[in-house]
């Protein structure tokens, strides 16, 4: 993709550097949620400036199998 816009002469590397820092700055909007019984990590949700840390739901884990309550980290 990189040869293709600046052509193989100016392309360095195969791996664009630019997408890198903007990969790392996504995952500190995830928030995980662990399953209260059995410390598992099932779900992942996108955090917006609503959503809490401490934000508890009750979904289905699949080591448990049964439905739980997850908490956020």
């Amino acid at each position: 993709m990189v040869e293709h816009s600046l052509g193989k002469g100016k392309a360095v590397g195969s791996i664009p550097t630019s997408g890198l820092k903007t990969m790392a700055k996504k995952k500190k909007n995830i928030l995980k949620f662990e399953c209260t019984v059995c410390k598992n990590i099932n779900y992942w949700k996108k955090a917006s400036k609503k959503t809490k840390k401490g934000l508890e739901l009750k979904k289905f884990c699949k080591k448990c199998k049964k439905h739980t309550i997850h908490k956020a980290k």
